[in-house]
């Protein structure tokens, strides 16, 4: 499916969390933390200022963020897939 987020929108495919801790133990889904982490699908064309400037996102399609775990708005119909804004992401992992 083609996505084409809106102003400084970005649409992100969850990174699966780890199901088995470094000494072995393994976490039920249950109990995992929802993933804040995420590669960047598709980028929105940026904030648009009141004076009608509009500010170039600083993420690309492709980077790995690590983002608000509240921000993320799933998309209907797709599974680890969905929306957040370019403010909520907090760091590009390169």
């Amino acid at each position: 499916m083609t996505y084409i987020p809106l102003h400084d929108s970005l649409v992100v495919a969850l990174v699966k969390n780890e199901e088995k801790t470094a000494s072995g133990i393994i976490i039920p889904g249950s109990t995992q933390e929802k993933p804040s982490v995420g590669t960047v699908l598709a980028v929105g064309k940026g904030r648009v200022l009141d004076s009608g400037a509009l500010i170039a996102p600083s993420v690309q399609v492709g980077d790995k963020v690590a983002f608000k775990s509240f921000a993320f708005s799933a998309i209907p119909g797709e599974e680890g897939v969905g929306v957040i804004s370019e403010s909520d992401v907090l760091v590009i992992m390169k």
